[in-house]
């Protein structure tokens, strides 16, 4: 009976066509705003909590204000608590103020924060790094809501930070991220589990039960009971789908071909990296995403941006192009090709956001625009009165804003300027996404380019092939696509460590190939193919084998690649006979599986 009774309740209940707004809410919200903050009061109906997942600069600060504020008027005072990113808590404080100054808030920050003063107050803000040490203080405390803003810092359940949170006592939760699954799908179970414990069950059962079956198959329609469980708790809207009058997006990789001298310096380097890998996966049987992975793949993406990431000693004399304002010795294929890019953009008289990953290269970069003459802004995470350097850029004449990308990834408006640079491209194409969404958002007047600098036929280059990988992961839960990110395999890792001569596809870089090279990672013997050509007759035996399976079986490239475990790209090349990096060891495996299906 109370089952049913239930049941009866949650058919009553629906997403109002328009939510109940506060009185003295300063803004007038858009469709899709209203549409949120009406989702938000169903939640609180229904006595549950949720993931408001839109894309970066759709205004999720906003709906939710005006969400707590209509609480408040409705309810009486008592306290929520917002926990964000150091560099937002000063967004909440302007927005509160901006769009709804009936709103008392307190910014819980800084040595000399007085807990004491939450009760008198309706919204809270304090920071991750501080919500550890609090802890205890606010765990004992009951508030109205706790929203987690940039939500994706408690992905990881066994952190501190998540189970910190999820001691938080509150009558709803809501976590706010435009990318609620960046890597694997267990970071949608701590995400859910934080607005609505047990929903998914334990992470282990969750494994079992749901990532798995989703990872070996992407027709499984468990990927369906999945999104069914979790689509009425996420709410998830892109600028595409809401935003038609927002300027376009126009993407652009400009590749840079490298000197003979950056290939020596680069084969050197990924020749060494690669026997230090090798070793370490025969002996201690090294996992594919290992710290030391990680270690030598970021090494090789320093050798592509500028050798003096590396070792200021690896750096060849040779003198520096013509306008080059550089010192000669270190002048990189990529640092030339930015700075050209730059006097482009002067000279248009267009305004530049310059993200990179490594704080280092922009220090380097900056001794060149300094020569230059050219005028810039320049943001890290070591950087004070964030908000000074923000305004000045917004309201000034600067052609350039230089930002680290972990210290101003999110959180910032920075409409003034029409173009995005990446100085260093990485897999994860959501943390690239947030980035260019500080220019690309509710205010841009103009259209955005997205420049990615990639070094030829580098470790950069073979990444652009993984990063599908990550952009479908998202879409087993919000989407259609039944397909999750599967991990680096150790061919994954050898393709990625291999040398820059190598990496290229392209057909005017065949006799290259032809060329002798540096020692490779594994003998002769054991290569099949390259990327740019087949090495042995096994190969074409294998694509022979292979094009019968796939007649016989009627099986999608995309499930012979989860199949046989590689990138879906290989898995096309595959059926098409055309070369990919295929060791002996990767051919086994390949015919093993097939085989046994």
């Amino acid at each position: 009976a109370a089952v049913e009774r239930l049941r009866l309740r949650l058919r009553a209940l629906a997403v109002a066509a328009e939510p109940e707004l506060p009185k003295g809410l300063r803004v007038t919200l858009r469709p899709y705003q209203r549409m949120g903050v009406a989702w938000l009061q169903f939640l609180q109906a229904l006595g549950a909590g949720g993931i408001l997942a839109d894309d970066m600069g759709l205004g999720k600060t906003v709906m939710t204000l005006a969400f707590l504020l209509r609480r408040k008027q409705a309810e009486g005072r008592a306290p929520s608590l917002v926990v964000c990113p150091t560099s937002v808590a000063s967004n909440w404080i302007r927005e509160a103020a901006r769009f709804t100054p009936g709103l008392r808030v307190l910014l819980l920050h800084g040595p000399s924060r007085d807990a004491t003063a939450i009760g008198q107050r309706d919204v809270v803000i304090t920071t991750y790094a501080l919500l550890r040490r609090d802890i205890e203080t606010l765990a004992a405390l009951r508030f109205r809501c706790v929203v987690l803003d940039e939500a994706q810092n408690i992905k990881n359940a066994d952190s501190a930070t998540t189970r910190a949170a999820n001691r938080l006592d509150a009558s709803m939760r809501i976590a706010l991220s435009g990318t609620p699954v960046e890597n694997r799908l267990r970071e949608l179970w701590s995400l859910s589990s934080f607005v609505n414990p047990g929903i998914l069950g334990t992470v282990r059962s969750f494994e079992t039960r749901f990532e798995r079956p989703i990872v070996a198959d992407r027709t499984s329609p468990i990927a369906a009971e999945l999104r069914a469980i979790v689509r009425p708790f996420l709410l998830r809207r892109t600028k595409d789908d809401v935003l038609r009058e927002l300027p376009p997006k126009i993407e652009v990789d400009r590749v840079v071909t490298l000197s003979e001298a950056d290939k020596r310096m680069y084969d050197a380097l990924a020749h060494t990296l690669r026997a230090s890998i090798a070793q370490a996966f025969e002996k201690r049987r090294l996992a594919p995403t290992s710290l030391s992975v990680f270690t030598a793949l970021t090494r090789l993406r320093q050798m592509a941006c500028d050798p003096r990431l590396v070792d200021a000693t690896l750096a060849v004399s040779r003198a520096a192009p013509d306008g080059d304002a550089g010192d000669g010795p270190a002048a990189s294929a990529k640092r030339g090709a930015f700075l050209d890019l730059v006097r482009e953009l002067v000279a248009e008289g267009r305004r530049a956001l310059v993200f990179s990953q490594f704080v280092q290269l922009l220090t380097l970069w900056r001794r060149d625009l300094d020569a230059e003459k050219i005028a810039y802004e320049y943001l890290d995470g070591a950087t004070t009165r964030r908000e000074e350097v923000v305004d000045r850029f917004q309201n000034g004449t600067a052609p350039l804003f230089l930002i680290s990308l972990k210290a101003g990834g999110a959180g910032l408006n920075l409409t003034a300027a029409d173009t995005v640079i990446h100085c260093d491209p990485w897999w994860n194409p959501a943390v690239e996404d947030q980035a260019t969404d500080r220019a690309h958002r509710i205010g841009q007047g103009k259209p955005v380019t997205v420049v990615r600098l990639i070094a030829r036929g580098t470790i950069e280059e073979k990444i652009l092939s993984l990063k599908d990988k990550k952009r479908a992961l998202t879409k087993v839960i919000i989407g259609d696509d039944a397909r999750a990110l599967e991990g680096l395999t150790e061919d994954d890792v050898r393709s990625l460590l291999g040398d820059a001569s190598d990496a290229s596809d392209d057909d005017d870089d065949d006799d290259e190939a032809e060329s002798p090279r540096a020692a490779p990672s594994r003998s002769s013997a054991d290569t099949l193919a390259t990327s740019s050509r087949i090495v042995s007759p096994e190969f074409r035996a294998l694509v022979a084998e292979t094009q019968q399976f796939l007649a016989t079986s009627g099986m999608p490239k995309a499930r012979l690649a989860a199949l046989v475990d590689i990138p879906t790209s290989y898995a096309s090349r595959l059926a098409r006979g055309e070369p990919f990096p295929c060791s002996r060891a990767v051919a086994d495996r390949i015919r093993k599986k097939l085989r046994e299906f």
